[in-house]
């Protein structure tokens, strides 16, 4: 697996996309504690993206990752809108599928 894998998924994991599937097709509400265990990891779908989509969304949470450590407080916002944006994309959500996770959320 290459190192930035893990910022791959962790932009997939963290997305509004992936919070909805997530809670969705475990069964735990929404703002419930959700315990990522085997069963729900594996039918979580990681989309095969390509090498620009793939880095663009690494630089995301690497950029989150850094301002956070400097400051636990920084507003990050924008670069989780933008990395929801992107994975929308990747998963290639209508624009009626945006709005009923968009809504859950």
């Amino acid at each position: 697996m290459l190192p930035e894998a893990g910022s791959y998924v962790l932009a997939l994991l963290n997305s509004r996309a992936g919070v909805w599937f997530m809670h969705t097709f475990s069964g735990v509400p929404l703002g419930g504690f959700l315990a990522l265990q085997w069963p729900i990891m594996r039918e979580f779908p990681i989309p095969l993206a390509e090498r620009p989509q793939h880095d663009a969304l690494v630089a995301l949470v690497e950029r989150i990752l850094k301002a956070k450590r400097s400051d636990g407080a920084a507003d990050t916002a924008a670069l989780e809108r933008e990395i929801d944006e992107r994975v929308y994309r990747l998963y290639g959500l209508t624009a009626e599928e945006i709005q009923i996770v968009e809504k859950a959320i």
